[in-house]
């Protein structure tokens, strides 16, 4: 069997579906095509080996299509080990709750996810809703508000 990566196979709503043993730039352009033809509420979870992979997929997916460049989200693993006493970085996880913020507000198309990060427990979605502050540069800010 072989993906024509021009007229992606049609998804089956009702379980998970799975491209395995192609290579991945063809599943990449076939996975353009495919959210090209898609509902947009539709989200389109691409699990990798690790953060390089995902950070070289979402390059190509942009590539393929610049018009995804802010709705392609990578939710990054901590980049640490389950025994080490080094604190994760706060750019880590700063992105990744941007990322769980772009889900939570169906702003993202693609997740990225390395396998990694899959085993990481996330905050519920009321958490991320609303005890996020999302500050811009510039941005005036009312301190009463808060």
């Amino acid at each position: 069997m072989s993906i024509n990566p021009f007229s992606p196979p049609k998804l089956n709503t009702k379980s998970t579906n799975k491209w395995l043993g192609y290579n991945e730039t063809t599943i990449n352009l076939a996975l353009i095509n495919l959210i090209n033809i898609s509902p947009h509420e539709r989200v389109f979870v691409y699990i990798t080996t690790n953060n390089q992979s995902a950070n070289n997929i979402r390059k190509e997916l942009i590539l393929f299509n610049k018009d995804l460049i802010s709705k392609i989200f990578i939710l990054a693993d901590w980049e640490t080990l389950p025994y080490e006493q080094t604190p994760v970085h706060s750019d880590i996880i700063s992105k990744r709750l941007n990322c769980l913020h772009k889900l939570t507000a169906n702003k993202c198309k693609v997740l990225i996810l390395p396998l990694t990060a899959a085993f990481i427990k996330t905050p519920p979605k009321s958490f991320i809703n609303h005890q996020i502050l999302k500050i811009t540069f510039n941005q005036l800010i009312d301190i009463d508000e808060y």
